[in-house]
């Protein structure tokens, strides 16, 4: 997704290493990549679904077929878990109504 993720992004290809075999790096890209992969690999609903649909993340980092770390952070970053407290709050708030 990385990979695709430059693509995506429109980041111009260029060679792995510069003449003096120096890794032709730019941190912006690399974080721009990376970022939009991990949000491919795991959208905000993936990661409630996280949250609501398993018993534990370890079960839902291999329906996603991704790591732990990153399943961690997307439900980090999206804020799944205040995503999912409030759902649950909701849904209990209208079964009294």
């Amino acid at each position: 997704m990385h990979e695709l993720s430059h693509i995506i992004l429109g980041h111009p290809p260029k060679p792995p290493l510069l003449e003096d075999s120096c890794r032709n790096f730019d941190p912006l890209m690399e974080k721009e990549a990376n970022e939009l992969g991990f949000t491919l690999l795991v959208p905000k609903l993936a990661a409630l679904h996280a949250i609501e649909g398993f018993g534990h993340l370890i079960a839902a980092g291999r329906f996603f077929g991704v790591s732990q770390d990153l399943l961690r952070y997307r439900i980090r970053i999206t804020n799944a878990n205040g995503w999912a407290k409030n759902r649950a709050r909701k849904q209990s708030a209208t079964q009294f109504t």
